[in-house]
């Protein structure tokens, strides 16, 4: 899971995770290891630190990293609105991406592994997916050349440029 734990919306996904997901996660695949990757997370999620086969990474300059050391990416939001980038980032890292429904608000239903509201569906969403990893990262790798196309910065470029009627060009900052 990647986001931002000073956000309080996150730190209650991240427990929901944790404590309603991830059990059945490990009953089926033993050796399944859960990672939280983002800024802030000292204090809201000290209690995860101890639990096994959990570890609380923090911030990371690039997340380039996590993504290729990484089977699955979850996106267990309860509440919020508006596109989670999260979401987009790893979809378009190629990663088999599972999230709620929240978490998926504003993305195509077909560029995700899977969408999942109550934890036994989101834990078997992400068992699914390890079992069949080569699979499910194929599929990715495909989902993620289409969702490219779609939230790519320069797509969005062209996007505001229609809307206010001006040139795409330069970079966004």
């Amino acid at each position: 899971m990647v986001a931002y734990f000073a956000r309080e919306v996150n730190v209650e996904a991240a427990f929901w995770l944790a404590d309603e997901v991830w059990p059945a996660v490990l009953a089926a695949v033993p050796d399944a290891s859960l990672r939280f990757v983002g800024a802030d997370p000292s204090n809201a999620l000290e209690e995860l630190r101890a639990r096994a086969g959990m570890e609380v990474v923090g911030f990371v300059d690039d997340l380039h990293a996590v993504y290729e050391d990484s089977a699955v990416v979850a996106v267990p939001l309860l509440l919020g609105s508006g596109v989670k980038f999260k979401t987009v980032e790893g979809i378009v890292a190629g990663v088999p991406t599972v999230s709620t429904t929240v978490g998926a608000e504003g993305i195509r239903s077909e560029l995700l592994a899977a969408i999942a509201d109550e934890p036994a569906d989101f834990a078997n969403a992400i068992v699914e997916v390890l079992e069949d990893l080569p699979t499910a990262q194929a599929a990715a790798l495909d989902r993620a050349a289409r969702a490219r196309a779609r939230y790519s910065a320069g797509r969005f470029r062209e996007r505001i440029a229609v809307i206010y009627g001006v040139p795409a060009r330069g970079r966004m900052c």
